[in-house]
């Protein structure tokens, strides 16, 4: 696979928006950690370490993408085979973001763990799920830099991203929806806690909506592009 001038704007083009987005969305994220250990310096210790072990999962996994982005449109500037090759730091960051996910999807399972009254029947599967989007990104990175090329990681090993990916916005459902249903159950009593659970609810479907449709514009953009070089960078 080789680049033209047509082909640059759906290739290294996706990759330097993506870049530039990430970094944009990093920036928030600092913000916000900084904010949440200014405003609640009392909270939990578990919870600050969670916060700080987010916000270093996405701080490597920017500066991954930077370097990756350099190492594109810098070093192999007129490297016309380039947009082939898959290189390992952007691989790598196929498995931070899945366990960025997973650290988030366990601490809503927590949350799920205990609106159920302590009830593992449907906390466990919620985890399974989510264990298993790691897992399968784990190997999609680990093809990824054994296959060196995007050409033969498509042609062996795109079910495996592609069901990750799938597996990602299908336990964002489940636990937005399994949330919503114990909050719901939470609503009798005074009008004041009605409407405060009311607006936990808004928030647990926006959030997970918005993860969802990351997820799905992911596929969306794996089932419409002929390269995975593109639909990463999604």
């Amino acid at each position: 696979m080789s680049v033209n001038s047509s082909s640059i704007p759906t290739t290294l083009g996706a990759l330097q928006a993506g870049c530039l987005f990430a970094i944009a969305l990093s920036g928030v994220a600092a913000l916000q950690t900084f904010l949440y250990y200014r405003s609640y310096p009392q909270d939990a210790f578990r919870y600050k370490c969670m916060v700080a072990w987010l916000w270093l999962l996405d701080a490597t996994n920017t500066v991954l993408i930077s370097v990756v982005t350099w190492q594109y449109l810098i070093v192999n500037f007129t490297n016309t085979q380039i947009p082939n090759h898959i290189y390992d730091t952007l691989a790598i960051t196929i498995t931070l973001t899945a366990a960025s996910t997973l650290s988030v999807n366990l601490f809503y399972c927590h949350r799920v763990y205990k609106l159920s009254g302590d009830n593992w029947h449907i906390a466990a599967p919620i985890i399974v799920l989510s264990v298993a989007r790691l897992a399968l990104s784990i190997v999609s990175t680990v093809k990824m830099t054994q296959s060196h090329t995007w050409d033969a990681f498509e042609s062996k090993y795109k079910p495996i991203f592609t069901s990750g990916l799938a597996l990602s916005a299908f336990t964002d459902i489940v636990i937005a929806l399994t949330l919503c249903l114990y909050l719901q159950s939470q609503r009798n009593g005074l009008a004041g806690t009605r409407e405060m659970v009311d607006a936990i609810i808004v928030i647990t479907v926006n959030n997970g909506a918005l993860t969802c449709v990351v997820a799905v514009a992911s596929l969306i953009c794996v089932s419409r592009t002929s390269s995975l070089f593109t639909a990463a960078r999604c």
